[in-house]
């Protein structure tokens, strides 16, 4: 499993509940973005110009990064998915009955760059699929496709057909 800043990775799982979060290496790496930034801040502060506004930008993104919370739990008993992401303290949550849910897909989608990406959703009966993750690597996705299907007893689907 490759290590990813923001990318979701699985807590618990047993046949009837399943649990993503986010990666401990995102808030490993928000701490010590903003850790370092606002030391550099406290340096060019005291220097006068503006040169303390880059850090302090960066700072504010290591914070946000740092308070970023995101998990999806799928509990077979319960019937539902419930998918909820917070930053500082602020966000939402969704829950969706398992009935609703068609497939667990991971596609192929193709890049501007000439590359592809490999996007996790939950294809609904009614509506646009959520979106749970995507990565440059399909391995970690399509393993965790396979485990979400399984738990919500959904079929898995990968559309390789970018």
């Amino acid at each position: 499993m490759a290590l990813r800043i923001a990318g979701l990775s699985i807590r618990a799982h047993s046949r009837e509940h399943i649990e993503l979060s986010l990666s401990r290496l995102t808030r490993v790496a928000g701490l010590v973005a903003l850790g370092l930034s606002l030391l550099l801040v406290s340096i060019a502060l005291p220097r006068g110009g503006y040169w303390w506004a880059l850090p302090a930008v960066v700072a504010a993104m290591g914070a946000a990064l740092w308070s970023a919370q995101r998990s999806v739990v799928v509990d077979r008993r319960a019937g539902v998915v419930v998918s909820e992401q917070r930053i500082f303290g602020l966000g939402g949550q969704s829950r969706i009955p398992l009935f609703h849910l068609r497939a667990i897909v991971v596609k192929v989608v193709p890049t501007a760059s000439g590359g592809e990406r490999f996007v996790l959703l939950l294809d609904r009966r009614v509506g646009e699929p959520v979106m749970l993750d995507d990565s440059t690597a399909g391995d970690d996705l399509v393993n965790m496709g396979k485990k979400l299907a399984e738990v919500a007893d959904v079929r898995f689907v990968f559309d390789a057909a970018a």
